[in-house]
């Protein structure tokens, strides 16, 4: 029974391939034999059943898309690109970019134009002092500041806590708004004496006012005052 059944498949085999050999070239045809079986026709008068082929397909395809990237946790699967910046970080069932951090911002700050004003802050007619500051023994205080008739004026306390006597006490002064920028640039001399007449040292071991320091600028509500002892001179 098996040996006829083998003689009627090769013969019909035969009869397709001699009624379309002139028509195909180096290619494949698909033909159903009396028992609805589907067989593959190959140009090297070779034969395969269909279902044959189709399983060893099936038994190289990939197993997973390349492109696809298991997440961990609820069995979830994502996909995911490459950027130009950051990294793809798979958090639970889903995938999130971390970005990168500035080089130029690695704590994440941002500082406003006015939020760090260099200078001793002045709050005219509160009562408050300005700073102290000092050089070669020289110490002044810049007291508390007044605005009044267009001038900003801030008086000046000395201490000589050198050895020698002083005759000249100079000062540099940078005043600014609260935005940063500078109003007014000045040079004072807040102590002189005349030489050769002792009674008007600053003797080591006193205390003395000062010339006021004086500014010509427009009043508002404070100011940030930087401030320089340039020079002392001894006698």
């Amino acid at each position: 029974m098996r040996s006829a059944q083998q003689v009627i498949i090769r013969v019909a085999i035969a009869g397709l391939l001699f009624g379309f050999i002139q028509f195909v070239q180096a290619a494949t045809m698909i033909a159903i034999l009396p028992d609805g079986r589907e067989v593959i026709l190959f140009d090297d008068n070779t034969w395969r059943y269909v279902a044959a082929e189709t399983a060893e397909r099936e038994s190289v395809k990939p197993s997973a898309e390349p492109n696809k990237v298991k997440a961990s946790g609820a069995g979830a699967t994502a996909t995911t690109t490459t950027t130009a910046k950051g990294a793809a970080v798979a958090t639970g069932a889903a995938i999130t970019v971390a970005s990168e951090v500035s080089p130029e911002n690695k704590s994440g700050i941002n500082k406003s134009a006015g939020s760090e004003v260099a200078g001793d802050l002045v709050a005219p007619d509160t009562g408050r002092l300005v700073g102290e500051y000092q050089r070669s023994g020289v110490v002044m205080v810049a007291q508390s500041a007044s605005y009044q008739d267009g001038r900003l004026t801030i008086p000046v306390l000395l201490r000589n806590e050198g050895t020698d006597s002083v005759i000249l006490v100079e000062v540099a002064t940078i005043l600014r708004n609260d935005k940063g920028e500078v109003i007014k640039r000045d040079n004072h001399v807040v102590w002189t004496s005349i030489k050769r007449m002792p009674e008007t040292y600053f003797r080591p071991g006193t205390e003395r006012e000062g010339k006021i320091l004086t500014f010509s600028v427009p009043e508002l509500e404070h100011y940030f005052l930087e401030t320089d002892i340039t020079m002392v001179e001894r006698w």
